[in-house]
């Protein structure tokens, strides 16, 4: 009777308030500390960097947590790295979002770009995405042969209130996965690596049409199955162990 009682209560509503970090007022005033410093060093790459560094700080406090929290070592690691790459890519996507910003600023300001600006932050995106995709794919192939599945959101430890034991206790809605975002974006870079060399190689009709339905095609696929494997639809189902 017990067993049935909490098997009907799995997910108990805490309704916990998960605030994401673009609606945190810290996030607004690292934005502000950022366009200050663009108009007094006029270089956008120092403007970027400090919103970048705050949008994926929780993501690296939740991987340093769960080291120390989940009872399963190799589980502890691999979601860490999931968490680790989910700040590169909240990183990269909040540098993303300031470089297109400060680019309208300069425009309306009438102020050209220098070169070497443009070429660092563009570096800095690539270097996100790289370090994403990198960190991602191992730690999705990992997951893969240790039947791990992830689940991941800056917000956990707010829904969880610190305590993994608790994790069957989130509501059945908890949020955003994050790491679809990393599996996605571990799998359409390695696949567009090759096609970006073939057309370097071969132009042509053909080679466009081939990477504009291979591309896509072969990313969707392996998403598709990896995703079955190693993807989460709930909290539960990554620490199912831990309650």
């Amino acid at each position: 009777m017990r067993h049935s009682e909490e098997s009907e209560h799995r997910y108990f509503q805490l309704e916990p308030t998960v605030v994401s970090w673009w609606q945190r007022p810290g996030f607004l005033t690292w934005i502000l500390l950022g366009i200050m410093l663009f108009l007094l060093t006029d270089s956008p790459v120092i403007g970027a960097v400090l919103p970048t560094i705050y949008a994926g700080s929780r993501s690296y406090k939740t991987a340093l947590w769960l080291l120390q929290n989940d009872p399963q070592p190799l589980r502890a690691r691999i979601c860490c790295a999931f968490f680790v790459a989910t700040a590169f890519w909240q990183g990269t996507a909040c540098a993303f979002v300031n470089m297109v910003g400060f680019g309208l600023l300069s425009v309306a300001l009438k102020q050209n770009a220098e070169p070497d600006q443009i070429l660092g932050v563009t570096m800095a995106l690539l270097g996100g995405i790289l370090l994403t995709t990198i960190v991602g794919f191992v730690a999705s192939i990992v997951a893969m042969v240790a039947k791990v599945r992830i689940w991941v959101n800056p917000g956990l430890r707010t829904l969880i209130n610190d305590n993994l034991a608790d994790v069957n206790r989130v509501p059945e809605n908890p949020g955003l996965n994050y790491a679809t975002f990393v599996l996605i974006t571990s799998i359409t870079v390695p696949t567009l690596a090759p096609w970006g060399l073939l057309l370097t190689v071969w132009q042509g009709p053909i080679a466009v049409l081939s990477m504009g339905i291979g591309i896509p095609l072969v990313s969707i696929l392996t998403f598709v199955a990896m995703s079955k494997r190693i993807i989460a639809r709930h909290p539960v189902e990554c620490w199912h162990d831990t309650f």
